[in-house]
């Protein structure tokens, strides 16, 4: 499909063509008349300022070129007006009757209307939603899901190559948090009379992953056994993400990947890309932790990468991830 910019483009240049055989504007050559969104939408719908690119070639004052293809747009069947304004440009108003004609074309073509081609193919991935698995999506979740699944098919309408991502926070202190607040939820499922600690997900989704755990399994978890605290975790939380695909799959949206966070540690990439900020002078240890010295890249101030415990941050995770995402996957 053509666009409106596209239609634009094509009006000026065969306005340029019309207006040098009518003798109006000296010979010359040009290859394209960009046409973009105009900051003020009180100058019009579109514009252009392909007048003050042929000034100097055309040795001629802007805004006298701008009047002269003025002349011949305002013809145009998808223009109401053309206003030239200082110091030469053209603004574009669209005209009512057209764009009201549209909804007919719309209804004719309800999947094809507004389909091109501008991605070429081209590989674009859009990462939405990635909450993390320690609770049930809510409605500020429902609202980035439809944002980012509307932009996801725009993209593919445009002729971008897709790929939706859902990247899931399944490593670091938030699940060491969520497997703490399942296992005394458990203890309480199981008649235990104790208090949800401090730091804790209160959540009461929580309270019915530890339940289900209890009624779909005959396995008493142990809670004084770390290895039986992290088994439940690990039950847990693939619980709940598969809550939060089943919220998702009622929204009708697909996603083509899940990447794990806890990848990233389990096939070393994590230590890889720490390693290669070292080696490219990037990292620093003081105070008994980790840092990357953002103040070398311009920023005013460095950033915790490990902290004192050995426990990685969001931002490093995060650097892993984008590492993961244009240097390995070359998105």
């Amino acid at each position: 499909m053509t666009t409106v910019p596209d239609m634009l483009r094509n009006s000026i240049m065969n306005a340029f063509e019309l207006a040098q055989k009518d003798n109006l504007i000296a010979v010359a050559k040009i290859t394209d008349a960009a046409v973009e969104r105009p900051q003020n939408p009180e100058h019009g719908d579109y514009a252009s300022s392909l007048p003050l690119k042929l000034a100097k070639p055309l040795e001629k004052n802007p805004m006298e070129i701008a009047n002269v293809l003025a002349q011949y747009l305002k013809e145009d069947e998808i223009l109401d007006d053309v206003v030239v304004a200082k110091p030469g440009f053209l603004n574009f108003v669209l005209s009512k009757k057209w764009l009201q004609n549209q909804v007919d074309q719309i209804l004719a073509e309800p999947k094809n209307y507004g389909v091109t081609n501008v991605g070429n193919g081209k590989r674009f991935q859009v990462e939405y939603i990635s909450a993390n698995p320690t609770g049930r999506l809510h409605v500020a979740h429902a609202r980035g899901a439809v944002i980012g699944s509307t932009l996801a098919s725009v993209l593919k309408s445009s002729g971008f190559d897709v790929e939706q991502e859902y990247y899931l926070n399944d490593a670091g202190a938030q699940i060491d948090k969520f497997n703490r607040s399942l296992m005394t939820r458990y203890m309480q499922s199981l008649g235990n009379d104790i208090d949800m600690p401090e730091d804790s997900y209160p959540g009461e989704d929580v309270t019915a992953v530890a339940e289900k755990i209890r009624d779909s399994s005959h396995h008493r978890y142990d809670t004084s056994n770390p290895k039986e605290i992290s088994e439940l975790g690990k039950v847990g939380i693939d619980l709940m993400i598969e809550g939060i695909k089943e919220d998702i799959e009622s929204l009708k949206i697909h996603f083509d990947s899940w990447f794990s966070e806890k990848s990233l540690f389990e096939n070393g990439q994590f230590e890889k890309c720490m390693a290669l900020l070292k080696e490219m002078g990037f990292v620093s240890d003081k105070d008994g932790a980790t840092w990357l010295l953002n103040t070398k890249l311009g920023e005013e101030k460095d950033n915790v990468l490990i902290r004192s415990n050995g426990t990685p941050t969001y931002f490093s995770t995060d650097i892993a991830y984008h590492y993961n995402k244009f240097v390995k996957r070359k998105f």
